[in-house]
């Protein structure tokens, strides 16, 4: 069995872009929370796990009064993080999406008693894709594959805005029978 990604490997390639402290590893995970979850309860027990396997270090920063420990990658991390990352995925397309299974399962009247949900997913994506472009307007990322992986995040923002979008057409036009077919969702703009 091939490896997945697991927090282990998020955390590496965390600090392997640069040394950081417990706060900004929060951080970066909110930042990728669209690609990875993770809750940041879990991080500084694999954390503690990593330095124990000797997969990162510590050393002790005091900032403004404050004792801190910046964490590091060490050689066997890297070497740990470039082996899960030169390895291909176990699934090419995996894809799984809790908000599209629901909408493959709705039926006319349900879309309909779901619509508050569905306008406020709507709103709340549009902020994001907002969000995510001014980030990368005025924030440099690590490397240029962090950043297209970004692109990537809010090109998938807006191919799920299209999607409630047209989940509410779609109900709307099928109460009114009479309205013109849509068209296909690659295309709708």
């Amino acid at each position: 069995m091939l490896p997945s990604v697991s927090l282990k490997h998020a955390i590496l390639s965390y600090v392997y872009w640069t040394p950081m402290h417990g706060y900004k590893l929060r951080q970066m995970a909110t930042r990728h929370s669209w690609i990875y979850p993770i809750k940041h309860s879990s991080i500084y027990p694999v954390l503690h796990d990593l330095e124990k396997k000797g997969l990162v270090t510590h050393h002790s920063d005091v900032h403004e009064g404050r004792a801190r420990k910046i964490y590091s990658i060490t050689d066997a991390g890297r070497e740990e993080l470039e082996n899960w990352l030169v390895t291909a995925p176990e699934h090419d397309v995996m894809f799984s999406d809790t908000v599209a299974f629901k909408i493959a399962a709705h039926r006319d009247e349900t879309v309909l008693r779901s619509k508050q949900w569905i306008e406020t997913s709507i709103e709340r994506l549009r902020e994001k894709v907002a969000q995510y472009q001014a980030e990368l307007a005025t924030e440099n990322s690590a490397t240029p594959y962090s950043r297209l992986a970004v692109e990537y995040g809010i090109e998938m923002l807006r191919l799920r805005t299209k999607l409630l979008e047209r989940v509410l057409e779609t109900a709307e036009s099928n109460l009114n029978p009479g309205s013109s077919e849509l068209e296909p969702l690659s295309r709708h703009g």
